[in-house]
């Protein structure tokens, strides 16, 4: 029986929908396009999910989302939490800074 490493669940990562499937076992329809009814599909329907794909550009609605206007209204201690990685450092540093200039 082969040994199954760590490295071995990311061997090919190269080939097109492998990326996501070394996270584990999902279920066949979470693959499910479109991405609109995906959450009717798996049988978590949000309706936030379908507002959110409706809203592909920055457009009012994520303006209106945004935190960065209220810099300077932070007036208590916050905390920002991501890695050097993360999908999400750059609105984490970009938070941070503002908070920091305007708080």
């Amino acid at each position: 029986m082969p040994t199954r490493t760590l490295q071995s669940n990311y061997a090919n990562l190269n080939t097109p929908g492998v990326a996501a499937r070394a996270l584990g076992p999902f279920p066949e329809n979470y693959w499910h396009l479109p991405l609109m009814t995906n959450g009717d599909a798996t049988g978590r329907h949000f309706e936030i999910w379908k507002e959110w794909l409706s809203h592909p550009a920055y457009d009012d609605y994520w303006k209106s989302q945004s935190v960065e206007k209220a810099y300077a209204d932070f007036a208590v201690p916050t905390y920002l939490f991501a890695g050097w990685f993360d999908t999400f450092v750059s609105g984490a540093t970009t938070n941070f800074t503002g908070i920091r200039k305007g708080g």
